[in-house]
């Protein structure tokens, strides 16, 4: 199940919530209700992982992930998951 499936079913209940009609704009639902998007939950989610894995140095996670970035940088070795930390940080406009 896609996430596009998921936020219509979740922007469809917000609606609901407010009895407001299908062709009020999401941003004006979401506005009301002081919600966001789901993949803008998730994309803080994954930021905040990162950063954890950054900040703990002595864990497990963070040599694991020490060693990815290793071979990311220098091996150009592709991972999903730090191509999209990398895209995260692109699309605001901050340098990964």
């Amino acid at each position: 199940m896609g996430l596009s499936i998921i936020e219509k079913v979740h922007i469809d209940f917000l609606n609901h919530i407010l009895h407001v009609k299908k062709s009020t704009p999401n941003v004006m639902i979401y506005g009301d209700l002081g919600r966001y998007p789901l993949n803008i939950a998730i994309k803080k989610i994954m930021i905040s992982f990162w950063h954890t894995l950054l900040i703990n140095n002595n864990k497990l996670s963070s040599f694991l992930y020490n060693a990815i970035l290793e071979s990311y940088v220098s091996l150009d070795r592709k991972y999903k998951w730090i191509d999209c930390i990398k895209k995260i940080f692109d699309d605001t406009g901050l340098i990964f």
